[in-house]
């Protein structure tokens, strides 16, 4: 996980991998430059099981990545196909899994944790 603007100081991954946080960045500034965020989740060949979101706040924006095929994000039934395009919607409310997929499947969640409204009334 990465942390946008870390109160106490910056998650160890920022720091550890800057290039690929700073890639991160740059993929939100390009294809959603107006939603806001205080982390970003990167997962590798993640397969989740039908959950909701219990740390996220309101919307949450994820994209697909890799040599795979399938991997659709499945939101309440519907399947959405997120390789290369960013999905928008709101993952604490609503139920999603990933569906089956084959080969390298990377995914970038941005999100907004309790804590980005901390940060929003100061």
């Amino acid at each position: 996980r990465f942390k946008k603007n870390a109160k106490l100081k910056p998650r160890a991954n920022n720091t550890k991998y800057p290039h690929v946080y700073k890639q991160l960045q740059y993929i939100a500034h390009i294809f959603f430059p107006d939603f806001k965020y205080d982390a970003i989740t990167l997962n590798h060949n993640l397969k989740c099981e039908p959950h909701k979101d219990a740390n996220n706040v309101g919307e949450s924006i994820i994209v697909g990545f890799g040599n795979y095929t399938g991997g659709n994000i499945n939101v309440e039934g519907e399947s959405i196909d997120i390789k290369y395009k960013p999905y928008k919607f709101n993952g604490s409310e609503k139920t999603h899994y990933t569906e089956d997929f084959d080969g390298d499947r990377w995914t970038a969640v941005y999100y907004k944790s309790a804590y980005f409204f901390e940060l929003e009334s100061e």
